[in-house]
Parts: structure tokens; C-alpha cells; sequence
């Protein structure tokens, strides 16, 4: 006798259970999305650094692509800190 069943679609065996990440794991991930942020943020400050170079140059997008950086930076934070926060 086969000891599996259909799950949202899928064949899974019956010995296979759902684990839910413990605390440990959540505080790791929201911790790694924060430092990732903190990385994008970087790289923005770095991009702002040769803006001068590219203005001259007559490139003019170095602006947005900062402020993009910066906003996904700041997005990764917020959600990290959530994710660790909830996990405390």
C-alpha cells in the first residue's frame, strides 16, 4: 500500500509534514533582509558619490537609480524589521 496523498494538487508522502520556521529561523531572515537594505542604501550613497562625473558626462539617471536603490533599501528594513520583531 502506498502511503501517499494528493495535497493541493501534488503527491506527497503521508511521512512528509508541514514545518512552520521556528523563531530562530524568522529572526535570521527578517535580520538578513535588513542587512541586505542596509547594502542597497550603500550602493545608493556610492552611486551619489559619481553623479558629479556622469552630470558631466551628461548622464542623468544616476539620480533615479539612487533613489531606487535607497526606496528598495528602506522597503527590505521596514519588512526585516517586522519579520524579526514578530519572531521576538
Amino acid at each position: 500500500m502506498l502511503n501517499m496523498v494528493v495535497y493541493e494538487g501534488k503527491l506527497v508522502s503521508r511521512k512528509q509534514e508541514a514545518v512552520m520556521p521556528s523563531q530562530e529561523e524568522s529572526r535570521e531572515t527578517g535580520k538578513a533582509f535588513m542587512v541586505v537594505g542596509w547594502v542597497l542604501v550603500l550602493f545608493a550613497v556610492l552611486v551619489m558619490f559619481f553623479e558629479p562625473a556622469a552630470l558631466k558626462l551628461g548622464q542623468m539617471r544616476f539620480g533615479a537609480i539612487a533613489v531606487a536603490l535607497v526606496v528598495v533599501g528602506l522597503l527590505l528594513n521596514l519588512y526585516g524589521y517586522r519579520l524579526k520583531r514578530r519572531s521576538s
